[in-house]
C-alpha cells in the first residue's frame, strides 16, 4: 500500500479569479505540479486533480472547484476516500495577515479569518493538519472582499518573484514528503 499525501491549493475556479490574491494556493499548487511534470487533467472529489507516484508514495494535488468558502467539502471527501491521516494533508492558501512575499508553515491551528480554512476546519472537525500560508498583506483602502478578489499588482508580483515564493512552497512540499510528513524539519 502506498503512503498517501494530499496537497490542496485553495482558490476560486474560473478565469475571473485566476490571478487574484485569493488564488495564491492555486498558483502555488500549479507551480508544484509543473515542477513535477504533471497536469490537472482529472476531476475527483469536487476538485481538479493531478497525481504523482514516487516509489511507495502517492501524492494527490487538488484545487477544489467548490469556490473558496466551501473548500472543506472537497477536502473532507479526499480525506474520507483515501483515509488520509491529517498529518499527511497540507493546505496552501493566501493570508492577508502576513506581509506580501512571506511564508508561514504550521503543524496545526485555527482557521483565523480565512473562510476557506473555516470551511475545512468545520468539515473535518479538526485543526490538526499542516498548512502553508502565503502572505498577501492587505491594502486597507479596499473592502476586504474586493481586495482578496482583486488581481495581484505589478509590485506584488515582483515581491513574490524576488522572494521565490512558489519555488519555496515546492521545496517545502518535497521536503515534507521526504521527511514522511514531519513538518518540524522544514525550514521555509
Amino acid at each position: 500500500m502506498k503512503d498517501i499525501y494530499v496537497f490542496v491549493g485553495l482558490g476560486n475556479p474560473g478565469e475571473r479569479y485566476r490571478d487574484t490574491h485569493h488564488n495564491m494556493g492555486y498558483m502555488a499548487i500549479d507551480h508544484y505540479a509543473q515542477s513535477h511534470g504533471v497536469n490537472f487533467s482529472k476531476a475527483e472529489c469536487d476538485a481538479d486533480v493531478a497525481y504523482i507516484i514516487s516509489g511507495d508514495k502517492k501524492i494527490i494535488l487538488a484545487k477544489p472547484t467548490t469556490f473558496m468558502n466551501n473548500s472543506g467539502q472537497s477536502v473532507a471527501k479526499f480525506v474520507k476516500k483515501y483515509k488520509v491521516p491529517l498529518d499527511h494533508l497540507v493546505i496552501i492558501y493566501d493570508d492577508i495577515d502576513i506581509e506580501c512575499g512571506t511564508l508561514r508553515m504550521r503543524k496545526a491551528g485555527s482557521a483565523g479569518t480565512h473562510n476557506g480554512m473555516r470551511s475545512i476546519v468545520e468539515c473535518l472537525g479538526d485543526t490538526a493538519f499542516p498548512r502553508i500560508r502565503i502572505g498577501t498583506g492587505y491594502d486597507r483602502s479596499y473592502d476586504l472582499v474586493d481586495f482578496v478578489l482583486s488581481p495581484l499588482n505589478d509590485l506584488e508580483r515582483a515581491v513574490i518573484a524576488k522572494n521565490k515564493i512558489f519555488e519555496r512552497v515546492t521545496s517545502a512540499l518535497d521536503k515534507f514528503v521526504a521527511n514522511g510528513g514531519d513538518i518540524e524539519k522544514i525550514i521555509l
